[in-house]
């Protein structure tokens, strides 16, 4: 009997290679615990989904990572169904997105209150509704601005969008843009302050504007000038929303006292056949005078279809705060029938006029009301045309020195009912529009998320392609390279 040689065992061949595929086996197996184990303790996570609905827009982060006090988010919501407060509108994990904002800040801290064990809660922060379950509480905690609070109801974490009838039906949640815009709020000293002028037959904004508006903190409230006082601040702004009849000569000189107290205003103007004097006194005070008509636009490129007198307008400043980012962004707007704006020579040394929104060179003004062609005629006003202008005037109140802003544009239906502006640039034009006159390098808009995250789908034809690669293809790949290794062994 041959007596077992250990020495010579272990100084084969075969066993040599079967040693080695055991240790690289071990290594890699080892190597791939330790990294799973890495990332484990790191919390590393990928959002995989396609609109990214589980990762917050780079605003959320800088503002929270600016964040200096303390912040308590309340949850108004049963306990166990935290990642359900979504259920039957949306697929999203309520939870999981609320996660975003604990990791992105550690002043930040999440707190669920069921309201059914605690009914007294939320009695400190009602004011003109009840709080009730789905509804948010953002509150400051520390700071100068401790106790101050926002409430987000239940219904504002949608973003809705109206039929013909307006009937409301979700179109997307609206969970970061609100809890972001309290963040802000809950943090910031000083609050906006929108008046819209009322007492001339005006024209209401979209119910988009206004809502984004609210979404961006900025305190709406309508004033009727002849009764009531509009105070002059950086951060108050009137609104001029095509005024049906003019304004009275008191109600004229409040207006221009609030703009050169260093005040600031958005004009919206449609052609009105009316003569409307004092509100021309105003713009032709900063050096804007009105060219009653329609813009015809003539070039194809710059009018929406076959409809000459819905504008594509030209930026004309790309380089402005108001319309750098709807260049970057390639975002159209859409002026419907637009008037002309022309720049006057006599103005304020001080007063800087910039050119928005310009229309083609091929445009023409219809200046006759009562045509029976789109036609040009004689009479009618050759382009380009301004549609837009941006206003600044260095003044002094007093001694203090002060500067008035102004945005005029030669319409007002662009961000009307009638339009869709959330599907356009138009909504972004004026919420820069509403920023730049505050100051502000850019505003809080947020997109909103998607109601149901959109899943993979995989044709017929794909299905039958993965299942062949990896039920027949790679094992047959492994068999055949595992045979070749063995016979070659074997005759080693």
């Amino acid at each position: 009997m041959n007596k077992f040689n250990m020495s010579k065992a272990f100084s084969d061949k075969k066993f040599k290679f079967g040693g080695y595929a055991t240790i690289v086996t071990v290594a890699v197996v080892a190597i791939m615990i330790v990294i799973n184990l890495i990332v484990g303790s790191l919390g590393i996570e990928i959002d995989l989904t396609k609109d990214k609905v589980y990762s917050l827009d780079k605003k959320s982060y800088e503002i929270m990572s600016n964040l200096e006090d303390e912040i308590n988010v309340y949850v108004m919501v049963e306990t166990g169904k935290e990642s359900e407060l979504f259920a039957g509108v949306s697929e999203i994990d309520f939870a999981q997105l609320m996660d975003e904002y604990q990791k992105g800040s550690k002043k930040i801290n999440i707190i669920y209150k069921d309201p059914v064990l605690y009914p007294q809660f939320a009695k400190k922060y009602q004011k003109d509704n009840e709080i009730s379950a789905g509804d948010i509480i953002v509150e400051s905690a520390s700071g100068e601005n401790e106790g101050k609070f926002k409430v987000i109801k239940y219904m504002e974490l949608f973003n809705a969008k109206y039929d013909e009838y307006q009937r409301p039906s979700v179109e997307s949640l609206a969970i970061e843009q609100r809890v972001t815009s309290a963040l802000e709020f809950v943090t910031t000293k000083d609050q906006s302050l929108v008046y819209f002028i009322k007492g001339h037959n005006e024209l209401p904004l979209s119910i988009e504007v206004t809502n984004q508006l609210e979404k961006e903190n900025y305190q709406i409230t309508e004033v009727n000038v002849l009764t009531e006082e509009i105070k002059a601040d950086s951060n108050n702004i009137i609104v001029m929303t095509t005024p049906r009849k003019d304004y009275t000569d008191e109600e004229t000189e409040k207006i221009l006292s609030f703009l050169e107290d260093g005040g600031r205003a958005i004009v919206l103007l449609d052609f009105n056949q009316a003569k409307l004097t004092n509100i021309d006194k105003i713009l032709r005070r900063y050096g804007v005078n009105t060219q009653n008509g329609v813009i015809v636009e003539g070039s194809q490129s710059n009018r929406l279809q076959e409809s000459p007198a819905f504008l594509l307008p030209i930026i004309a400043d790309k380089q402005h705060d108001i319309t750098k980012k709807l260049v970057s962004d390639d975002l159209p707007i859409v002026i419907p029938q637009a008037m002309g704006l022309e720049i006057l020579e006599q103005k304020n040394r001080s007063t800087e006029i910039t050119p928005l929104l310009v229309s083609s060179d091929k445009a023409y003004l219809k200046v006759n009301p009562e045509a029976q062609t789109i036609e040009k005629e004689v009479g009618d006003l050759d382009g380009p045309f301004n549609i837009a202008l941006a206003i600044e005037e260095a003044n002094y109140n007093e001694s203090t020195p002060v500067v008035s802003k102004l945005l005029v544009v030669s319409n007002s239906y662009f961000v009307g009912e009638s339009m869709q502006v959330g599907a356009l640039g138009n909504l972004d034009l004026i919420m820069n529009s509403f920023n730049w006159l505050q100051d502000k390098q850019q505003g809080l808009y947020i997109k909103g998320k998607t109601v149901i995250p959109e899943k993979l789908t995989i044709s017929g034809l794909n299905s039958m392609i993965l299942s062949g690669v990896f039920v027949i293809f790679i094992p047959l790949i492994v068999i055949i390279l595992g045979s070749v290794v063995y016979f070659r062994r074997r005759h080693l």
